[in-house]
């Protein structure tokens, strides 16, 4: 790529891009920019590549990077200008914006002078853009306006009727529907859709606020629920507390994540909102090469090859046309392998439409391209199906077949377009929930040679047979008869789906943090019996082993006796240590408690094992059956296994700490014994014998009684402290983790409570448009004096909206045709009837 291309020039075309869509006022401006700086051939095609996210395109970085210092201001404030041409800052510009000033080391004082310009010089070149593109209504329309002003529409009509032609019918009312929507009736619909907006989209704003507001406030009140356990712990050795604290920090930490990624979204949508607020928005969508962006560049009189974008084979970016006071954005294609990218640029736009048009054609019909309808219906997005028939018309004997009998192509037979029709209805039915949307065919081609051939002899003809028009007249007329109403189900009824998603999600996440901290609990109860029941095995067996080591050492003493019964005493003591030492006795001891301290500290770990295993299975499958998405899912379940390893953590410093404790050993290894050295001097020695050997014998068995019962005792005791200990640490984490666990369940219930209040009231507010709608005039007083009749909505987004009103209210007659325009099922019912 050559140095000498305009990068500056280059960055402001990336600027429109990075918002995912493509205004026409953008491409316009940009025509203009080029011509203003003296953009060369170079920096153009190089530019033409930008737009067309080609493969080979000079990305971002790389036209960053070749911007020197000296043109930096000047890059700055074209891209600023760039940025806001389409009419409103998008998330994506501002962070490009605010990338470049805080790169380029740009003052605050500057950059808002910079921004501030480029605002007002953007809605200057705007509203000349405007004043332009205003249209004039052809002569023939004029005169018959005039004719029905002075002699009314229904002499106009028997006149025509008798002497008329049907030519002459179809083309006065052709002339009718111009001079409808080109007239103050169109105007003002338009006027009214904006004033609606302006007032839908102030109640869209402060629900999504709140929202947000309660999205923060459960993660302050988790932070504070932190700090509180974070001071009581302090510097204490509290290792139960301290596991339970790690994972509820874990926890939070991915809550916030989960918080911020909706807030994010929340700041996107408003600004989706707010772009679409004064426009009555139609979105062209529908598999790559339906017809799309033909039938883009029919509607827009040349589409996008006229201002330097089309020669590309495949829309990459969404692209925007404003027709007639309509607002057209035509999107990537979807359903397509490998084009996951292309449909999110397309789903990007969902937000923003009053209306989704949904092209397919009749010769390639997958049932795969309808599994998108999905997104539209859990948005509450309506539907228009456009069917394109294709024909290869450039053959001449199909052309003169299309011409001759354009009708026959458009039959609604089996064999022809009505199996289609019917195969459209039952494969967009399985995803979008009903088969009650209107279908439109229409042949795009032959519309596309009368637009771009003017001169083919049977262009006008090819136009007409086309249905174009009709397609086109239809949409300009559902703005007259259905545009106040879309356009609330826009900024009102599709929002509900946008704060009920995390108001599911943060339900779901409360449901499962009650129901964990209630099997915590539940095991907590369990683990104690479990581990007072394993205490109570080993003590017997640590007092059965203490005993046959005494009883081993009561074994030991006549022969010890036997041995030393002539002695002195301190030899005699003196020996009787050394036979101590000899059998072991304080190591037997020792070891016999070790043993049974081991045995209940392995039994302790092995049930901890159990349990965290347990929990971790029960949290991962409470986690894959609620409503998570698979990346919420996939974070959770990680999570998931904190909790375990913090159980294992606290078994793991029990299972320390107890070995290391006191261990009763020592035995009093002094012996009292009278030998009787005054005795009788005529005694026999045998007898002497005797005699010692009693003493010494019956001496040493009770000091090893004694001995027995106090050593025996002292060790169950300490055994029991020990027992105990483990078991209270245990219970303190079973105890904060059920608590911790407890008060974010609440926390986020009391988010989602709030969350569903602002859901009641956009539905509440939509259910009134729905009534004023259905009633003779609509108006912002009988809305507002409907909501107040109104006590409870129920409503499935999407599906059906269950009105619930006081019981004198009147009910509106024309409900149905409101059922068919929102696509949802209405029933209104009278409380307490």
């Amino acid at each position: 790529m050559s140095t000498e291309l305009n990068y500056p020039y280059l960055l402001a075309v990336h600027a429109l891009c990075v918002d995912g869509q493509l205004h026409q006022n953008e491409l316009q401006f940009l025509q203009s920019l080029a011509k203003n700086v003296g953009v060369d051939a170079e920096s153009d095609a190089a530019a033409e590549l930008i737009l067309a996210q080609a493969d080979e395109h000079l990305g971002l970085e790389d036209v960053l990077q070749r911007i020197i210092p000296e043109q930096r201001s000047r890059a700055l404030s074209l891209t600023a200008l760039a940025s806001h041409f389409d009419g409103t800052l998008d998330r994506t510009e501002q962070r490009l914006l605010e990338r470049l000033k805080q790169q380029w080391q740009v003052s605050d004082d500057l950059y808002a002078q910079i921004l501030d310009l480029a605002k007002k010089e953007a809605q200057r070149l705007i509203a000349d853009l405007k004043t332009a593109a205003r249209g004039t209504i052809s002569t023939g329309a004029k005169v018959l306006s005039g004719l029905e002003t002075v002699l009314g529409k229904t002499v106009i009509d028997r006149v025509v009727s008798t002497l008329g032609t049907e030519s002459m019918k179809e083309r006065i009312q052709d002339y009718r529907i111009e001079a409808l929507l080109s007239g103050p009736k169109y105007e003002k619909a338009i006027e009214e859709c904006r004033d609606v907006g302006l007032r839908d989209i102030e109640v869209a704003d402060t629900c999504l606020h709140a929202t947000a507001q309660a999205l923060k406030e459960i993660g302050a009140e988790l932070d504070s629920k932190i700090a509180e356990i974070q001071a009581r712990i302090g510097d204490k050795p509290a290792q139960a507390a301290r596991e339970a604290l790690r994972s509820m920090k874990d926890d939070r930490a991915e809550i916030e994540r989960v918080i911020n990624q909706e807030l994010q979204e929340f700041q996107a949508l408003q600004i989706k909102k707010r772009r679409a607020m004064n426009f009555y928005t139609i979105a062209f969508m529908g598999r790559s090469k339906a017809g799309k962006s033909t039938l883009h560049a029919v509607v827009t009189g040349g589409g996008w090859d006229q201002i330097g974008v089309g020669r590309q084979n495949t829309t990459r970016l969404n692209r925007v046309y404003e027709w007639h006071n309509i607002r057209i954005i035509d999107t990537p294609g979807i359903a397509t392998p490998g084009g996951e990218e292309l449909e999110k640029v397309a789903e990007s736009i969902i937000d923003e439409a009053d209306l989704i048009c949904f092209v397919v054609t009749n010769n390639n019909q997958q049932t795969s391209e309808f599994e998108f309808l999905k997104q539209l219906r859990n948005k509450g997005k309506p539907l228009l199906v456009l069917l394109n028939v294709k024909e290869d018309l450039s053959h001449p004997v199909r052309l003169k077949r299309f011409l001759d009998k354009p009708d026959q192509a458009f039959s609604d037979d089996k064999d022809r377009l009505g199996g289609h029709i019917d195969r459209i209805r039952r494969d967009a039915a399985e995803h979008y929930g009903t088969s009650n949307f209107p279908i439109i065919p229409v042949q795009l081609l032959a519309a596309q040679i009368a637009q771009q051939q003017p001169e083919h002899e049977h262009a006008e003809t090819l136009m007409k047979a086309s249905r174009l028009q009709h397609f086109l007249d239809s949409v300009r007329l559902s703005l007259l008869d259905e545009g106040l109403l879309r356009r609330s189900q826009n900024l009102l009824g599709s929002t509900v789906a946008d704060i009920e998603r995390p108001c599911r999600d943060v339900k779901a996440r409360s449901e499962f943090y009650l129901n964990f901290s209630k099997q915590i609990r539940g095991r907590a109860r369990e683990s104690a019996q479990r581990l007072k029941k394993a205490q109570e095995d080993h003590a017997r067996q640590l007092e059965q082993d203490l005993r046959g080591v005494f009883a081993a050492l009561q074994r030991e003493v006549p022969d010890f006796a036997e041995d030393h019964w002539d002695d002195s005493e301190s030899y005699l003591n003196d020996a009787w240590s050394d036979e101590i030492r000899r059998f072991g006795m304080e190591k037997k001891i020792q070891g016999a408690q070790e043993k049974a301290i081991e045995a209940f500290s392995s039994d302790m770990t092995d049930l901890l094992e159990e349990v965290g295993r347990e929990l971790t299975l029960n949290r991962r499958l409470a986690i894959n059956t609620g409503n998570l998405n698979e990346q919420d899912s996939s974070a959770w379940a990680q999570q998931s296994s904190k909790w375990g390893s913090g159980i294992l953590g606290v078994a793991g410093s029990i299972a320390f700490l107890i070995p290391g404790g006191q261990i009763i050993g020592g035995i009093m290894i002094g012996i009292s014994v009278v030998l009787g050295v005054l005795a009788s001097l005529f005694e026999s020695k045998a007898s002497k014998r005797r005699k010692a050997v009693a003493k010494i014998s019956s001496a040493l068995e009770s000091q090893i009684e004694k001995q027995e019962k106090q050593i025996v005792e002292a060790a169950l005791k300490h055994f029991s402290e020990q027992c105990l200990a483990g078991a209270a640490a245990v219970q303190d984490y079973f105890r904060l983790s059920a608590d911790g666990l407890a008060f974010v369940g609440h926390t986020l219930n009391c988010g989602a409570e709030t969350l569903q209040v602002q859901s009641s009231i956009l539905n509440t507010h939509f259910a009134a448009r729905i009534l004023d709608f259905a009633g003779n005039s609509p108006s912002e007083s009988s809305a507002q004096a409907l909501r107040a009749q109104i006590h409870e909505v129920r409503r499935k987004v999407g599906e059906s909206i269950d009105i619930e009103v006081a019981p004198k209210m009147r009910t509106p007659k024309n409900l149905n045709i409101v059922e068919s325009v929102i696509q949802e099922k209405i029933t209104l019912q009278k409380a307490g009837v």
